[in-house]
């Protein structure tokens, strides 16, 4: 299983790097801007040839790519130059990868929403643990699947509960499935009269409401549109969460390692899942990549649009570059801080 997942994450990352990517390429050609090198990987180059003026490689570290354009970091004056394009075009070819992006994430969850069976296998996940209640005491977590209880097995987590409550004060065996391993712990079950061991549980499957086949590019968008609005909302509390007492929701927030070990939890669920994880990681790296941030699409964006209603530049190129390049480095940094968070949470999780 963990191989299987290494090869669909690295997969995953380097198809949706690439479409986004093949969304600035295109309209780059389109505009008649030269791209000078369009590579899928990060150096050392493996195979690459030239076929008029772009070099097309491919190169030996699979976890992304990129798209090379001419004045596309400084200001060069040739006709087939970035900086030389119009403001109109200029928009088009910073914004195609996020729109590709959103493509790529309508087609997938088309294909979900299309051949989704109309009742999924029941399971019962743990969304709560209650501090000093047996299941704690045992490390029972939020976000494992109970299996079976005393080797039985149970339809709903109404059942569970009752179950749980006739037996209580009894010592019992559960058996419980997390990130794709059973686990089996044995608890006394207290004589709380509700909740015995101490959990909140949720069912994941069971009957869907599908409409017709031919709804799914309908059903689609409004996911999309879902997944948009939820990581909109997220930014706003984030924002709000520097000027009020309220905290910011940094638990949310994952790096390449928490999608990893989502990525192992989803492939133990079947190919339909990870299609659908696929279009959502799709649709958070298009948003991600429009946010009106330097070094960022969305923060080339906005300087476009500021150039476009000004008439001409209304910051110099060199000041711009290097407010991408500060960009750049809080991402970095940005990016160690969650691949820091996910660390401990691995840890705390196994």
């Amino acid at each position: 299983m963990l191989i299987l997942t290494i090869i669909i994450f690295l997969f995953t990352i380097g198809l949706l790097v690439m479409v986004h990517e093949f969304g600035h390429f295109i309209m780059a050609k389109r505009a008649g801007v030269e791209v000078q090198e369009f590579a899928f990987g990060f150096k050392p180059t493996i195979w690459k040839k030239k076929i008029k003026e772009t070099t097309y490689a491919i190169n030996a570290i699979p976890i992304g790519g990129y798209c090379a354009m001419l004045g596309e970091e400084e200001h060069i004056n040739h006709p087939k130059s970035f900086s030389n394009a119009s403001v109109w075009n200029r928009i088009k070819i910073v914004t195609f990868g996020v729109i590709l992006n959103l493509v790529l994430a309508w087609v997938l969850m088309t294909i979900w929403f299309w051949v989704l069976p109309s009742e999924l296998p029941n399971q019962i996940v743990i969304t709560g643990v209650e501090k000093g209640y047996p299941a704690q005491l045992v490390d029972i977590r939020a976000n494992d699947f109970i299996i079976n209880i005393n080797d039985q097995v149970f339809s709903s987590a109404e059942d569970v509960t009752k179950y749980n409550i006739a037996h209580s004060g009894e010592k019992i065996v559960i058996k419980i499935k997390r990130f794709n391993k059973e686990i089996v712990k044995e608890a006394t079950l207290s004589n709380n009269a509700t909740a015995p061991l101490g959990i909140s549980m949720a069912e994941t499957g069971g009957k869907i409401n599908k409409g017709p086949w031919y709804t799914a590019p309908i059903e689609a968008i409004k996911e999309i549109g879902s997944v948009i609005w939820l990581n909109l909302l997220f930014i706003w509390k984030l924002i709000s969460s520097v000027f009020t007492s309220v905290k910011a929701p940094t638990e949310a927030v994952s790096g390449p390692i928490g999608v990893f070990a989502l990525l192992y939890q989803v492939v133990g669920f079947g190919w339909l899942y990870v299609l659908r994880f696929i279009a959502l990681l799709s649709i958070v790296i298009g948003f991600f990549n429009i946010l009106p941030l330097p070094a960022l699409d969305g923060g080339r964006l906005v300087f476009l649009v500021l150039e476009g209603i000004g008439g001409k530049k209304v910051v110099k190129s060199e000041v711009e570059n290097f407010l991408h390049w500060l960009g750049f480095i809080f991402l970095l940094i940005l990016m160690a801080l969650v691949t820091y968070q996910d660390i401990i949470k691995w840890i705390m999780n196994r």
